[in-house]
């Protein structure tokens, strides 16, 4: 019975500072996910035509192909 009151105890403290963190996390991943997409829009359009269509794509798809990954607005 001790060790579940100290446990309870402890565990609300510890989520509370772990809180503030988790939105400079999440930020952090969505930066570093968006400095990759830029990175790889500069890649595909530094790329020569017969290099992007031995890949299959064209040199319009390449902002498409780059852009995050919203499900919501898809048509299908």
């Amino acid at each position: 019975m001790e060790t579940l009151l100290k446990t309870a105890a402890v565990t609300p403290a510890a989520w509370n500072r772990r809180g503030p963190l988790r939105w400079l996390q999440s930020a952090r991943r969505a930066w570093l996910a968006m400095r990759r997409r830029a990175a790889d829009r500069r890649a595909l359009q530094a790329m020569s035509e017969a290099e992007l269509r031995d890949m299959g794509i064209g040199r319009g798809e390449a902002d498409h192909l780059t852009r995050p990954c919203d499900r919501l607005h898809r048509p299908w």
